[in-house]
């Protein structure tokens, strides 16, 4: 409770960037929530990825958390270091061995040079100089939301082994210019809804908007990974005795498409869900959702990403009578 009420008083003094050199391995719903407030706010959240590699590498929160840009270390040579934490939330990597810091005098005991400074490891390093660059983006393009910012960091990095993607390092190691040289990424609309929590009201202390208000059709092409952003949840309303057509087409990926009643407090299970479309590989999700009521009625549709070779996914959605 303590991290979150700061971290809200971080948002209100007008930060753009939250470092959040620490961790725990049990998830805490206060903590996760004002991370959000903070994302929804375009205020990016860094954490390191943990030291523990060795302790059975556990996956660590708030890094793990949706929406949170998590820091493995690196050594000198760019390679990721022996503690750093390894798991599908890693998105980049950082310098995080033998960093130089400032250290009171009467503290400088670990070297033979009194001179207050030293040298320290651990992702709780390579977390501040990623923020350090996520600023430095954020200054230099102020037009960018923190999503943007975080991807532009990944985009940036430069690839350390294994090629590609991987658990150890994520993207790679930060690259400030490269990163700054890079095209504004797409926005991802309506995040956070990562969650019903989140679009009704209960985290973020105010409802989503409406997607769909039974006027003309929409359509939004949005983006999801199951790690970093779960679930896309939309709020719609049905006129009264009529229905809404939806469909779900994917760029790349599977997703799953759901729908689920105003009574929903989780998007998951079968309870309070009206409508459900699972077709594998990018077949197009459509379901009918009819309100036979007098009155108006909201729903939720709940976009998942279920594919179990890619952990992203991109896609478009419509909505119209």
């Amino acid at each position: 409770a303590d991290i979150a009420r700061g971290i809200d008083k971080a948002i209100a003094a007008g930060a753009r960037v939250i470092n959040m050199s620490l961790g725990t391995e049990e998830p805490c719903f206060a903590w996760n929530a004002a991370i959000q407030r903070a994302f929804a706010k375009d205020v990016l959240s860094v954490a390191s990825a943990g030291n523990e590699f060795d302790e059975g590498n556990p996956t660590e929160y708030p890094a793990a958390f949706p929406h949170v840009v998590s820091v493995a270390a690196t050594d000198s040579q760019g390679r990721v270091s022996e503690f750093s934490n390894a798991n599908a939330a890693v998105d980049v990597s950082a310098p995080g061995v033998d960093v130089p810091v400032d250290v009171p005098l009467r503290f400088d005991t670990e070297d033979d040079d009194y001179d207050g400074v030293t040298t320290a490891s651990g992702t709780s390093f390579s977390s501040p100089i990623t923020a350090g660059a996520a600023a430095w983006i954020a200054t230099a393009r102020p037009e960018l939301k923190a999503g943007q910012i975080a991807d532009l960091l990944k985009k940036g990095a430069k690839d350390i082994a294994p090629k590609g993607y991987d658990r150890d390092s994520g993207w790679g190691l930060i690259n400030i210019p490269a990163s700054l040289a890079l095209a504004a990424p797409v926005i991802d609309p309506l995040e956070p809804n990562d969650s019903i929590a989140l679009v009704d009201g209960t985290a973020l202390g105010a409802k989503a908007g409406l997607l769909w208000n039974g006027g003309s059709s929409v359509s939004l092409f949005a983006k999801i990974d199951q790690v970093k952003d779960p679930l896309d949840v939309y709020r719609i309303r049905i006129p009264a005795r009529s229905a809404a057509k939806i469909s779900l087409t994917p760029k790349f990926g599977s997703v799953d498409l759901a729908v689920y009643s105003s009574s929903a407090k989780s998007a998951s299970g079968s309870r309070y869900r009206v409508a459900y479309s699972k077709k594998s590989g990018t077949a197009v999700e459509r379901v009918t959702v009819r309100n036979s009521a007098a009155t108006a009625k909201s729903f939720y549709l709940v976009v998942s990403d279920n594919d179990t070779k890619l952990l992203n996914a991109e896609y478009t959605l419509r909505v119209g009578r």
